[in-house]
């Protein structure tokens, strides 16, 4: 894995290294299929490694990985706060979210409240 992604980000230069240590892991941290796949940290570490043998600057890894890391929380976080009511159906304090979710949690079939 860590060879195939060396390769094919090195076909971009310095940028496309930075590209995959900032993308991968805020990726991974907003949407978790793509952390399953292709975790952040081997970006990472291969920023690391490039950076070592003076393919790319250690200090732009740093920042980037950094930036990669806040953005996808934001992110994860945004889209959690952002959808957490449609698919739970409950708000964020756990109580149902509308009528038909407090029919539906006290066992009714009807959507109108009572």
């Amino acid at each position: 894995m860590m060879t195939w992604l060396t390769e094919n980000t090195l076909v971009f230069g310095t940028w496309g290294v930075l590209a995959a240590v900032l993308l991968l892991p805020a990726l991974e941290a907003a949407l978790p299929l793509i952390g399953v796949l292709l975790p952040g940290q081997t970006a990472v570490v291969m920023g690391g490694v490039l950076a070592h043998h003076g393919r790319v600057p250690l200090g732009w890894i740093v920042v980037t990985a950094l930036l990669g890391a806040v953005l996808g929380n934001g992110l994860g976080y945004a889209a959690g706060r952002r959808w957490n009511t449609r698919a739970s159906g409950t708000s964020t304090y756990g109580s149902p979210c509308c009528p038909r979710c407090a029919a539906s949690a006290r066992g009714s079939t009807s959507s109108s409240p009572s």
